[in-house]
Parts: C-alpha cells; structure tokens; sequence
C-alpha cells in the first residue's frame, strides 16, 4: 500500500500541518524539512498530484500557447519561462498551435480541461476570442509580444517603436533616404509598433513629402523580401529588428544577400520568457 502523509507524520512525529506546509512550498525549520525528506526516501512516498489537484484546485501545471515551436524566439522563451516556473515547482504544458486560430482555441480548450493554474500565450488570434472563456475562471493570463484589446491581463512587450525608431535614425544619419521595413503582419500589435516608430523617426527629420515608404506586412522573420529586392537590382542595407545573435534561421541567410550588415536590434528572448514566468 502506498504510504501516505499520515505514515510520515507517524515517522517523523510532526504534525500533519508541518507536513502539509512542506509540500506545498510554506517555511519549514531545517531540522523539520530534514526529517520529511529522510521519512519521504524511506518510506517511497510519492505526491498524487492529481488528487492534490482535485482537493486544491491547483496542478501546479502552467499551459504554454505559442504559434511556432520550431521558431527560435519561441524556443528560447519556453527556456526562459521554464527555468523559472520550475524553480518555483511548476511544470508546463507546451502547445505549438501552427498559427492557426483553430488549433489555437482548441489547445486553450484542452488547457482549461486539464485544470492548468494560468496560460501563458504569444496569441494569433488578435481579438482574443480563445481565452475568453479561460478568463472566466479567474486564473491568470500572461501575453507575450503582444496585447489583445479586452483582455485584462499582464504582457510582456519589447520596446518595438523605439527599436524601429532607432533602426530608421541609424540609416538617417549615415545619408540614407529611401528606407524599408519588413514589420510584420498589420493585425499584429508589435508590427503596429514597429510601423509607429518607422514613421516617426522619418516625420522628426524630414518633411512628409520628402521621404519614400517602403514597407511590407510579411513575417519579419522571411527572407523572402530581400530575396527579391537583389533579384530586382535594388540596393539595400539590413538593420533587423526581431532577432537575437543566435538566431541562426534568420542571420545567416541574410548574410548570403547582403555582404554588409548593419547592427542588430536585437530581443533578449531568454528574459521575456523567464519575464513570463515571473
């Protein structure tokens, strides 16, 4: 029979309280903590979690939503997040919903029936409309790189307008005029940003009319722009935006188009992660 927190109460000869308080992570003396862990290794003790989950009505469990697992800046947040959850005896469930708003609901779906305790989420649907009923539970919400209009809840943001900003000032001060942007998707908030602080270095030096827009709403992370502009003969100089010095998918064939790099922007994605997390 397997034992229970009563045998190591027994054991031990501490009060179920103290016992209690151990596992859930409360302050326990040394002298206490030492005598749990010792009557745990002999006794086999092992937490059910799932009844401790239906008495506490909390699994210790985290859901994890992110539109593209096989992204670096996606990869690198689930580290950053799951360093820290861990450390505070949280586990997490990681759904990669493809960015797809189908697969996307029903990976919140499956969080909410697996009774996970708060999601942490890089949304593709921009309205929100699959958290909705999550929210009703009450359990936290955590957006990363983006913010949904009706969603109380905490976010995680990099300074995307001021990036773009300093990014456009940068190619202004070397005599730069016909300047680029590869922003993102224009539903999306942090591509709104980006655009923001685009066009408000170029209003701060020039007049409106004196200054040629060049944009596009593809992925940010897609060579497929520059790909054409060097078939197309047209000059061009890179100052990326979204990367870190270790995003290989996007660095390195940009380095094949441009013999010229200019600085990168770049996003401590660790650190939104483990900000996340927190």
């Amino acid at each position: 029979m397997a034992a229970t927190m009563k045998d190591i109460a027994r054991r031990t000869g501490l009060g179920l309280a103290t016992i209690s308080s151990y596992f859930n992570g409360g302050n326990v003396r040394e002298k206490n903590r030492i005598k749990i862990e010792e009557a745990i290794e002999e006794l086999h003790y092992e937490v059910n979690e799932v009844a401790r989950g239906l008495k506490t009505n909390a699994t210790r469990t985290i859901g994890v939503v992110i539109p593209e697992l096989n992204n670096t800046f996606c990869a690198e947040i689930i580290t950053g997040m799951e360093d820290v959850l861990r450390s505070h005896g949280y586990a997490t469930i990681v759904c990669d919903c493809r960015t797809d708003k189908k697969l996307e609901r029903e990976a919140v779906e499956f969080l909410t029936r697996r009774r996970v305790d708060g999601i942490i989420n890089m949304p593709v649907d921009e309205e929100g409309n699959h958290l909705k009923r999550f929210q009703k539970t009450g359990k936290p919400i955590v957006l990363i790189d983006r913010k949904i209009q009706g969603i109380n809840c905490d976010s995680v943001l990099v300074d995307n307008k001021k990036a773009a900003e300093d990014a456009v000032r940068y190619f202004i001060e070397r005599g730069h005029r016909n300047i680029g942007i590869i922003g993102g998707p224009e539903e999306v908030f942090t591509a709104q940003e980006r655009m923001a602080g685009y066009y408000k270095a170029l209003d701060d030096f020039f007049e409106k009319h004196s200054y040629h827009i060049v944009h596009s709403h593809l992925d940010c992370t897609s060579t497929f722009p520059l790909r054409a502009a060097k078939k197309a003969g047209v000059p061009y100089r890179i100052a990326h935006i979204h990367s870190t010095s270790q995003d290989k998918d996007f660095k390195y064939p940009i380095k094949m188009l441009s013999k010229k790099m200019m600085p990168y922007y770049a996003t401590d994605f660790f650190a939104c992660g483990e900000a996340a997390g927190k």
